[in-house]
Order: C-alpha cells, then structure tokens, then sequence
C-alpha cells in the first residue's frame, strides 16, 4: 500500500508540475511575437545574472517580423518541466517577444521548432511567412481578435486532390460590433471548385470573438486568415483546417 501511495504520488506531482502553454493557432502566434525569424544558433552560454535565461548569439537567415538582432536569450528553465535549450550549430524558426525591459527571448511555449527536423508542418509555416513577408502582409490584431471557423463545414473537402498550394489567406473586416463585413481573397487553392463554398463558410459558419470578452471593438478591423490544406497520409483522407498542426 506504501509504494502504491508513493506511485500515485509521483504521478500527480508529475500532472501537477507539468509545463503548461496558452494553446495559440499561426495567427495568434504571429500577432503577438516581437520577432520572426529563420536563425541559426551560433553559440550559447548561461546567463550570469538569471540562471533560468541562457544567452544566445544568433545568425538572421531569414527575418519575417522584427528587427534583426544578433543576440536574444532562451527562457532555458533548467530543472524544471519548462525545460528548454537550443543546440549550437541549429536552425530555427524563432517565434520571440520582448519582455518589459525590451529583451527578446523565446523558450518552450513560444512555438519556435527546429528547422533540421525538416517537419512537414515546420515547412508550411515558412511557405506562409514567405509569402506575408513578400506580399508585405502584416497578421498583427489592433484589437486583439480571433476568428474561429466551424470546422465541421470544412469537412466535405475531406479527399480532396490539391496538388499545389499549402495554404490559402484570406482577408476578413470585421465591423464595430464584431459582424464580418466582408471577406476577400487574398491567396487562393489551386481547385477553383471550392473557392466560391470556402468564402461562403468564411462570411455564414464563422465567429469574431474580442480575447477581453468585450462584445465590440472601438474601430473596424482587417483580419488575415489562414486555412492550411493537408494531404492524405496511410489510410487518413486529406483535409483542409484553419489549425496548423
């Protein structure tokens, strides 16, 4: 009964301790962070002054938001369920905000993933912030939105064939009183099929909520909004979803 409690014990410390992330979609993951980029990790070293921080001296590969920099820091965390540090010699993609003294850093909720991996969902997000950063798009919320799809209306373009574009923008206003005004393309799919069905479910099967629970925002608002398509894999149909997963 002893080592029974003594499990149980250990098992609920380890529930009760664990790291725990805001969840936050691409959007809200671009809207909030200070800093874009594809980096390379040039050297790393404890930082004297906090133990909880490393510092890191960094290469700007590829800069999407933000200014670029050669130094920032790694909220490390050591010892504990936060726990996160960065090889040397890596590349990333950096997803960091400044904290009330102006320093960047980034750590294990931060969204940032390594680029070595070659992850197909690592490759998506670059394929997007490519074309925002082209395109000279900014995802940046004035009022601090989200807009959520009903994702079952997605579901008839499951097995659906698009052999090009990984992703589709678009541009949705939203009115004072969080009504969508309208909703326009920015970025469509190669299959011209569904583009007309995909604007109607963004303008009749979608929600603008303000994130402070407010039921209205002082000014109109220009959204961008992402849907990312997924191809099959093994037994599982393709699919479109607002999520990047």
């Amino acid at each position: 009964m002893k080592t029974l409690f003594v499990i149980f014990s250990i098992f609920f410390t380890q529930i009760y301790y664990a790291c725990s992330c805001m969840p936050m979609n691409i959007t809200e993951r671009i809207s909030t962070s200070d800093f874009i980029a594809k980096v390379k990790i040039k050297k790393i070293w404890l930082d004297s002054k906090n133990k909880k921080f490393h510092n890191i001296e960094i290469e700007v590969l590829d800069l999407y938001k933000g200014i670029s920099t050669k130094k920032m820091k790694i909220y490390s965390a050591q010892m504990t369920s936060c726990a996160f540090l960065t090889p040397e010699n890596t590349t990333w993609l950096v997803f960091a905000s400044k904290d009330k003294d102006g320093i960047l850093s980034f750590g294990f909720c931060s969204g940032s993933q390594n680029l070595d991996k070659n992850l197909s969902s690592v490759q998506r997000k670059m394929q997007m912030l490519k074309y925002l950063k082209s395109q000279k798009i900014s995802m940046t919320s004035k009022n601090n939105v989200a807009f959520v799809i009903n994702s079952d209306s997605l579901k008839k373009f499951n097995g659906l064939t698009e052999s090009k574009n990984n992703f589709a923008l678009y541009e949705i206003v939203i009115n004072k009183d969080l009504s969508i005004k309208s909703v326009k393309p920015i970025k469509e799919f190669q299959t011209n099929r569904i583009n007309n069905e995909i604007l109607e479910i963004l303008k009749t099967k979608s929600k603008v909520y303000a994130r402070n629970r407010e039921s209205a925002i002082s000014e109109e608002e220009k959204i961008i909004i992402p849907l990312f398509y997924y191809p099959k894999e093994k037994n599982d149909k393709s699919f479109i979803s607002p999520y990047d997963l």
